[in-house]
C-alpha cells in the first residue's frame, strides 16, 4: 500500500467520526503521512481538520500546533495555498482559546494578536474580530480598562464577510455588559438569543449559561431554571463546552445541589484529563463553590462515583466532606496562581473570592 493508499483509507476511515480525541489522533497520524511524501496540498487540508476537530474535542494545543504550521507553509509557499481566506477565519478559533494556557506569555499571545491584525489588513478585512477577541480575551484577564477600551473600538468598526455571524456577535457583545455589570441591558441586547430567534452552530449554545448567574442577581428564577434546563443540553455532550457546564453546575450548585452532584460525576474525568488549564480551573472552582455550600449547610459526606483513573476521593484519601472542600480550593487557587503569575495580577483570585462569596447566598 502507497503512502497516499495510506492517507485516502484514513480520511475514509475519520469521515464519519464525531469530533473526538480518537479522530484527532487518526488525523495528526495522516498529517505525518503527509508530511513525509512533502505533500502541502493534502497536509493543509488535514491541518485545517486538526484546527476545527482539536477545538470541538477539547484538545486545542494540537489545534495551535497544526494552524502555526498552516501560517507557516502559507508564508513559504502562498502559491499552493487557497485564497478563501479561511484561514484567516481559523485564526478567530485559535486566539479565542490561545490565552487558556499560562504556558503561553504575553508577549507571544500579543504578537500572534500583531500578526492577525496584518494579515488582515493585508487582506483588506475588517478589524472587528481582531477588537472582539481582544476584549474577550481581556475581560478573562479581568483588565477592565482595556476590555471596555476594545469593546468601543469593535463597536465602531464596520463589518465585512470576516466578521462573526450575528447570534456570535449579539452573544459577545452580552458577555461584555454582563461583565461589566450591566445585566438588564445584558437581556436586552440577547432578547433575539434568548428568545431564539437567532442562532448558529454554538448560539444559544454558550449564551444560556452566561445569564445564570445574572438571572439569578436579578431574582429571575424561572427564566434561569428554563435556561437551565434548555442549555445544559445543548452542551453535555461536548468536551469543548466546559465552561458553559462548568456554569450549569455552578448554577445547580446554588440552586440543586443534588443535580450539581450529577454533573460533577459526570463530568469531572473531562476536567481531570483536560490540557485546557482554564476549562479546568471553572470546573474546579464551580466544584468547590458546590461541596463548600454543602458543607456549610451541615453535610459531612457524600458519595461520589468517579472514573478509577481519576478518583481523587479513593487516590487522596477524601474520606469527609471537609477534606474535599481542602483539596479543590487548594487545585482551584494553584490554577489561579499560575494564570495570575503569567498576567502579572491577582484578578483570578479576585474571580475565586467573588464566587466563594455565593455559598451564603439564597436564591
Amino acid at each position: 500500500m502507497t503512502e497516499l493508499e495510506k492517507i485516502d483509507e484514513l480520511l475514509e476511515q475519520i469521515s464519519d467520526l464525531p469530533p473526538t480525541h480518537t479522530k484527532l489522533l487518526l488525523l495528526k497520524e495522516t498529517a505525518k503521512i503527509a508530511d513525509f511524501i512533502k505533500d502541502i496540498d493534502l497536509g493543509q487540508y488535514i491541518r485545517k481538520n486538526i484546527v476545527e476537530v482539536g477545538l470541538k474535542s477539547g484538545d486545542p494545543l494540537d489545534a495551535i500546533a497544526a494552524f502555526s504550521w498552516l501560517l507557516s507553509m502559507k508564508d513559504q509557499y502562498p502559491e499552493d495555498f487557497d485564497d478563501d481566506n479561511y484561514i484567516l477565519w481559523q485564526y478567530k478559533w485559535i486566539l479565542e482559546h490561545i490565552d487558556n494556557f499560562p504556558e503561553i506569555s504575553l508577549s507571544k499571545i500579543e504578537d500572534m494578536f500583531e500578526d492577525m491584525n496584518v494579515r488582515y489588513l493585508r487582506e483588506e478585512l475588517s478589524l472587528r474580530p481582531y477588537y472582539n477577541l481582544q476584549c474577550r480575551m481581556h475581560m478573562r484577564m479581568g483588565n477592565k480598562d482595556l476590555a471596555t477600551s476594545c469593546y468601543h473600538k469593535w463597536m465602531d468598526t464596520p463589518k465585512d464577510e470576516g466578521s462573526d455571524c450575528y447570534a456570535c456577535d449579539v452573544d459577545s457583545q452580552a458577555e461584555f455588559l454582563i461583565f461589566s455589570g450591566m445585566y438588564e441591558k445584558a437581556i436586552e441586547v440577547a432578547a433575539p438569543i434568548l428568545n431564539q430567534k437567532i442562532k448558529c452552530s454554538e448560539i444559544p449554545h454558550l449564551t444560556f449559561p452566561r445569564f445564570l448567574l445574572p438571572l439569578l442577581e436579578l431574582g429571575d428564577y424561572q427564566r434561569a431554571e428554563l435556561l437551565h434546563e434548555k442549555g445544559y443540553k445543548l452542551v453535555s455532550k461536548t468536551i469543548g463546552f466546559m465552561p458553559s457546564i462548568s456554569s450549569h453546575m455552578l448554577y445547580l450548585a446554588l440552586t440543586h445541589t443534588d443535580k450539581a452532584l450529577s454533573l460533577f460525576e459526570k463530568h469531572f474525568s473531562w476536567a481531570f484529563y483536560s490540557i485546557n488549564t482554564y476549562h479546568r480551573f471553572l470546573f474546579y472552582l464551580s466544584s468547590l463553590v458546590l461541596f463548600s455550600r454543602l458543607e456549610k449547610t451541615g453535610v459531612r459526606s457524600v458519595s461520589i462515583s468517579l472514573q478509577k483513573e481519576c478518583d481523587i476521593f479513593e487516590k487522596e484519601n477524601l474520606e469527609d466532606l471537609s477534606s474535599v472542600v481542602v483539596w479543590f480550593k487548594k487545585a482551584t487557587l494553584d490554577l489561579a496562581t499560575v494564570f495570575n503569575n503569567r498576567n502579572g495580577s491577582d484578578f483570578m483570585n479576585q474571580f475565586v473570592d467573588d464566587r466563594l462569596k455565593l455559598i451564603d447566598r439564597t436564591f
